[in-house]
């Protein structure tokens, strides 16, 4: 996927947490990680959330994909990994 490669998912499936489904981290290329992933459920479909905060009362992305092919990469991983139970309880 353009020179960028994710070598490394750690998932953690999180109960009880209303549409909050899992967290996940991803380790880029070997050089870099991205952690807080947040995989969510709704009636809909389900997403994953890149980290972010809020900044005066504005939710502020502080990792974020800038392609639609790079997010579908990422997310199509992620969720292979989680349907299939791979989970690692150890992840922040």
């Amino acid at each position: 996927m353009n020179g960028i490669e994710i070598t490394d998912i750690k998932i953690k499936k999180l109960n009880n947490l209303g549409r909050l489904i899992g967290e996940a981290s991803i380790t880029l290329n070997e050089c870099l990680v991205i952690h807080n992933i947040q995989i969510i459920q709704t009636d809909e479909r389900r997403f994953i959330s890149f980290p972010h905060k809020k900044l005066h009362d504005k939710i502020v992305d502080t990792v974020h994909p800038i392609t639609r092919e790079f997010r579908s990469y990422v997310e199509d991983n992620i969720f292979e990994m989680f349907d299939r139970g791979e989970v690692d309880e150890s992840i922040r």
